[in-house]
């Protein structure tokens, strides 16, 4: 029950920047005539609150792992959020109000970065899909209830209430944090013990943590393994591919449509809830396919084994031969290279397609709605198995630090770009191009399915003989 309620904590605070990034999308145009400026700048607000997003992230994950803290870390940054959102609530200026995004995004971006290092230090590597199908679920709440709020205030007492809104999001999560969330980092001297305990299976390695700039350093070097880079853009483009669409929305349906801003946000209602049912799936069948590859490969060690009784049952299996049997490519399910190959692909075209010919507007929605459950699969996918992977190193948080920076800074390009590529190609073949994207995506993740043993294999066998040669030198 406790480690439920500190999950649901770290999901509510992975909610805000989903929540900030769409509260006040419906209100765009609003802002555009109240700050009396082009719709390029105030679309450079919600890039730029990507891209810092991703920054903070990497910030939050190195200072997290030096100094061994994730709920100083969860604290701090929810008092810089609500500070920044009630300076976005006085702003004049377009100029003040990205800088103070910018610093907003920031604090907002340390779930996001640390959370699934949170999830690796309370749960077992067979219950972690599931923790995270919940986590990404929680933080799917932010661009489900964003708009549709964020449209009703823009109505009703203007663009600048919304901040007001996020800073009492950010305060009550400050408040919870300090209460009902203890510290989650597994110190080495407290697990020491449990190491030499066969029933604990750790997933930190016992070694003095490196300093602040060289653990950032550390966590920009894991960009280079191939697998690690590999899963990072498969999670990166889907994402981007959402966000491009979430910025053209308001837009189109205000001016093409003829929707008001209440309605805009209403609207994004269709993805909000294929985000939460896609993390859900997804997560319970990553566990499924990393229990069932357990399963197969516990029997055929068995049928290979002169000892007939030798246990099937992975769960009967000592600690130590259990850790031999996961396999990190069991996260990448069939699930998700239908989405992949479908899903997605399917939802972008029939947004350009219908947006472009001037269909009903049911269509566009309900394609905005493929796109978010493909998307969000692609997202438990990539993490369960970057955390899977790097857990053993203790670089879970690293992982999925710099995959958000990837695909932040993807999402900040084509979200800034999206207003005038549609205007130059029109939405059909941008639709078109988002479809393409998504196969390629698909196929780089049934290589890594694939190759991805291999990959980490060779990884591993590099960073042991530079450690040797690094020994060497030094001796």
């Amino acid at each position: 029950m406790r480690k439920l309620v500190c999950l649901s904590v770290i999901s509510a605070t992975a909610m805000l920047p989903g929540l900030s990034s769409t509260l006040y999308l419906p209100g765009v145009p609003d802002i555009i005539t109240d700050l009396q400026t082009q719709q390029i700048l105030v679309t450079l607000t919600l890039s730029l609150f990507i891209l810092f997003n991703g920054i903070g992230a990497l910030l939050w994950s190195a200072f997290s792992d030096s100094f061994s803290r994730r709920r100083f870390c969860y604290v701090i940054s929810m008092l810089i959020f609500s500070i920044s959102s009630i300076g976005c609530y006085f702003v004049q200026t377009i100029e003040g109000l990205i800088v103070l995004r910018c610093i907003q995004s920031f604090g907002a971006s340390v779930a996001n970065s640390i959370g699934a290092g949170s999830i690796s230090d309370m749960y077992v590597k067979e219950e972690r899909g599931s923790a995270v199908g919940l986590f990404s679920a929680g933080s799917s709440i932010g661009p489900l209830i964003g708009p549709v709020i964020g449209g009703a205030m823009a109505n009703s007492a203007g663009w600048r209430s919304t901040f007001l809104l996020a800073t009492a999001f950010g305060l009550a999560i400050f408040l919870l944090h300090i209460f009902c969330v203890p510290e989650t980092f597994r110190d080495p001297k407290v697990w020491e013990k449990d190491l030499k305990d066969a029933n604990v299976a750790p997933t930190l390695l016992l070694r003095k943590q490196p300093g602040f700039f060289k653990k950032l350093a550390e966590n920009f070097k894991v960009i280079s393994y191939n697998y690690v880079f590999l899963a990072s853009v498969a999670g990166a483009l889907p994402f981007a591919i959402m966000f491009t669409h979430e910025t053209l929305i308001p837009n189109i349906y205000e001016t093409q449509y003829g929707l008001s801003s209440t309605l805009v946000g209403i609207s994004f209602l269709s993805g909000g809830f294929c985000n939460i049912i896609a993390s859900i799936i997804s997560g319970r069948m990553s566990d499924y396919y990393l229990k069932r590859g357990q399963r197969i490969r516990a029997e055929a060690s068995k049928s290979s084994s002169s000892n007939s009784e030798q246990a099937t049952n992975p769960e009967e299996l000592p600690i130590s031969d259990q850790e031999n049997l996961n396999i990190p490519e069991d996260r990448i399910t069939p699930f998700t290279l239908f989405c992949g190959i479908f899903v997605i692909p399917a939802g972008t075209l029939m947004f350009g397609l219908s947006v472009s010919y001037n269909a009903s507007l049911a269509l566009p929605i309900i394609g905005m709605g493929f796109i978010c459950f493909g998307f969000m699969d692609s997202i438990v996918t990539s993490v369960t198995y970057l955390v899977d992977s790097l857990a053993p190193e203790g670089r879970a948080g690293s992982g999925s630090g710099v995959a958000l920076l990837m695909r932040n800074v993807f999402a900040a390009i084509l979200s800034f770009i999206a207003v005038p590529w549609k205007n130059a190609i029109g939405i059909k073949w941008v639709g078109v191009i988002l479809a393409a994207i998504s196969w390629l995506c698909t196929f780089g993740l049934l290589y890594l399915k694939i190759r991805g043993g291999k990959m980490r294999e060779d990884v591993k066998q590099k960073k042991e003989k530079l450690r040797i040669s690094e020994w060497e030198n030094s001796s």
